[in-house]
């Protein structure tokens, strides 16, 4: 099991992905609170009152895919820099994340225009 972790991993201390990987997924956490705060209340697509529910279901696609981005550039982060990922690193990638995958949405909508 060792080599297996090891082989997925890149490392046999789990902590080590682990730590970047929970700051980078509080950073990205506070950036859609951003997003929720900037909110147009007066859209009709959104609730007027802040609902937990509508916000999950609403997001939970761009949640699922902005942690796999980030599981994979903290996993590949010492390959491609040569040097293991800092916290602060890892809440700086938290926060670009979801920037880069609207941006590449974006890019694939225009595409396909």
């Amino acid at each position: 099991m060792t080599e297996f972790i090891f082989k997925f991993l890149g490392t046999e201390d789990i902590s080590q992905v682990l730590v970047p990987l929970l700051w980078a997924i509080l950073a990205f956490i506070a950036s859609l609170y951003i997003g929720v705060l900037r909110r147009n209340k007066g859209s009709d697509n959104t609730p007027y009152h802040f609902n937990w529910g509508f916000f999950i279901k609403d997001n939970v696609l761009r949640f699922m895919g902005t942690s796999l981005l980030l599981f994979m550039g903290i996993v590949f982060y010492q390959d491609i820099y040569g040097e293991p990922i800092s916290s602060f690193k890892a809440l700086a990638l938290g926060f670009c994340s979801d920037q880069l995958v609207a941006y590449a949405k974006n890019i694939q909508k225009s595409a396909r225009s």
